[in-house]
């Protein structure tokens, strides 16, 4: 999906407030995608633990881990989060 590949391009070009933008922008059509709705959630979540918004981060990552449980994403999700609790399940 486009919108994957697009926020994918900016996080590794390290564009972060772009990134942001784009999640927002895209969240509407990912609705049905729940897939590509957890990839572009986590990228969102690793954005926000580059500028230093942790809590946001944390938020972010527990959205993958709880919402969409059986992805892969999920399971780097709940990595992402030990960094930050150590005792996170």
């Amino acid at each position: 999906m486009g919108a994957v590949t697009d926020v994918g391009d900016q996080y590794r070009a390290g564009e972060c407030a772009r990134v942001l933008e784009l999640v927002d922008e895209y969240l509407p059509f990912l609705t049905d995608h729940p897939t590509e709705l957890a990839e572009v959630y986590l990228y969102k979540g690793k954005c926000l633990s580059r500028m230093e918004r942790t809590e946001e981060a944390k938020a972010a990552f527990s959205y993958v881990s709880e919402q969409h449980p059986d992805t892969p994403f999920a399971y780097e999700a709940r990595a992402m989060l030990r960094q930050f609790e150590p005792d996170a399940p």
